[in-house]
């Protein structure tokens, strides 16, 4: 027997698909972290169960998070496996070049 082919994109790229089936909650959490960055002036947050270490002064301290870290918070959240999302995004680009 040979290989399975999937045979539609929800089954050649199961990891967007749940991005697209929770597609209004992304686009959600997306806004949150743009508005933290921007509007809120915060550059990134402490993920610490310590904070009476960190806030003495009893103000919240946020330190940098860079884009793969916000990347990673909503993999998480959605519950995506992000080298199987970067696979299937170059095997999407490999197929557009192929077809153009």
């Amino acid at each position: 027997m040979g290989e399975v082919v999937a045979t539609t994109i929800e089954e050649k790229y199961p990891e967007h698909q749940k991005i697209l089936e929770r597609s209004a909650e992304h686009q959600h959490v997306q806004a949150f972290i743009d508005y933290l960055r921007g509007e809120a002036g915060v550059e990134g947050l402490v993920f610490d169960n310590h904070l009476e270490e960190t806030s003495r002064d009893g103000r919240v301290h946020f330190t940098s998070f860079t884009d793969a870290e916000a990347r990673t918070l909503i993999a998480g959240f959605f519950e995506i496996d992000e080298r199987a999302f970067e696979e299937e995004k170059r095997t999407m680009l490999l197929e557009l070049r192929r077809h153009h």
